[in-house]
């Protein structure tokens, strides 16, 4: 059976692709919009790549911070695709759905690593 960690990563590795080739997508040639499709691709693998380093943690504190990393990315995600919605009237929403899902998945990670 597969533990949550693997689906987890599985699903911030699934959002990275996608953000990936919605980001190949659209038209990027506005400077601001560039700026912004930067960030987000920044933010967007951060997720991933924290959960996957949280593996390799030499402690248990170090694991509680590579999770806090990913979910303090995948907020700062949720705010760059809010943002790519309100400012340039694309359509984020299937992404902010996904990216949500992680904040909630993290948050309840955190919470049960912190409450032991």
């Amino acid at each position: 059976m597969e533990s949550n960690n693997s689906r987890l990563k599985d699903k911030a590795f699934v959002f990275s692709v996608k953000v990936i080739k919605f980001i190949d997508s659209v038209n990027n040639r506005d400077f601001t919009f560039q700026s912004i499709l930067n960030q987000l691709i920044r933010s967007a693998t951060s997720i991933g790549a924290n959960i996957n380093e949280a593996q390799g943690g030499i402690s248990r504190k170090d694991f509680i911070v590579f999770f806090s990393h990913a979910f303090k990315s995948a907020i700062e995600t949720e705010y760059w695709l809010k943002l790519i919605k309100e400012s340039k009237g694309i359509d984020t929403d299937l992404l902010i759905a996904d990216c949500q899902e992680l904040i909630r998945i993290l948050a309840k990670s955190l919470k049960t690593l912190k409450d032991k």
